[in-house]
């Protein structure tokens, strides 16, 4: 049982907490790249934030047209740029169908709409008791590799008969598309840690800047993690586009600039809980 009660959202499946403690991070294959960091436990999403969650975001004034949700770099990027996410789809859309539906996952959402909604959610449901926010690279990792340390969703392979377990364009009975949680349920299955596609589905961003990291120079929690700093941004776990199954090992990193979207990136959510002030 995690030791503090579950965060508050408005529905869904919510999220499951994982424990502290050290797990193994990076590429096993690349001599002294894998090493083990500690992590505090937090609590993630069990699935990637939905188009019908973010558009109460949208549809809030408190929400997406609220500067106390944006860095300074988020909102001059909002001055200057449309946002492109899927949860501004109409059903008469042609991409609605594939894209656009309340529950599957939002897509062409840059880093700074992810993060001012993280923001939000603090600032709605977080009631001095609770952080949203996106998951760092470590926490991003851990919570994907499991209790097991799998390099994969699912295991330590992903081999030609495990590709339906998994919703990759390898995958011959998968749409080439993002699917939900009601279809997740039903089709694929969660890891120990009771969270659905890790690998695959929509790659998500992390809160993390792209950074090296080795046995000599480990990885940390430290200001990689600050939301104010500028510079790439890590993305992890793959996606319904992934041709190559590398993409999919739970080490895999990818780094974007934050301005950048596309239709098989998103994001899922990470809450802690505070012991200090509001960073």
């Amino acid at each position: 049982m995690p030791p503090y009660p579950t965060p508050p959202t408005d529905d869904g499946p919510g999220f499951v907490y994982v424990p502290s403690g050290p797990f193994e991070i990076g590429d096993r294959s690349t001599p002294r790249l894998a090493h083990h960091p500690w992590v505090a436990g937090f609590f993630i999403a069990t699935f990637e934030t939905t188009n019908g969650e973010f558009r109460r975001f949208l549809a809030d004034p408190g929400g997406y047209d609220d500067r106390a949700n944006w860095t300074d770099a988020g909102w001059a990027w909002r001055a200057r740029a449309a946002s492109q996410t899927t949860a501004r789809l109409t059903p008469s859309d042609p991409r609605f169908p594939r894209f656009g539906r309340d529950p599957l996952p939002v897509v062409l959402v840059t880093w700074y709409e992810a993060d001012a909604y993280c923001r939000w959610l603090t600032r709605r449901f977080g009631g001095g008791r609770f952080w949203y926010r996106l998951p760092t690279e470590g926490e991003w990792e851990k919570a994907a590799r499991g209790p097991d340390g799998f390099d994969y969703g699912l295991g330590m392979a992903l081999s030609e008969p495990q590709a339906a377990l998994y919703n990759w364009r390898k995958n011959p009975d998968a749409d080439p598309t993002v699917v939900g949680a009601g279809e997740s349920l039903e089709r694929y299955r969660a890891n120990r840690y009771g969270l659905y596609h890790m690998s695959g589905n929509a790659a998500e961003w992390t809160a993390s800047l792209y950074r090296h990291y080795n046995v000599e120079q480990p990885y940390r929690e430290d200001d990689r993690n600050d939301r104010a700093l500028p510079g790439m941004r890590v993305t992890r776990g793959g996606s319904w586009y992934s041709a190559a199954n590398v993409r999919l090992n739970l080490a895999y990193r990818e780094e974007f600039q934050p301005d950048m979207s596309s239709d098989d990136l998103g994001f899922r959510v990470a809450a802690v809980p505070l012991v200090g002030p509001l960073r």
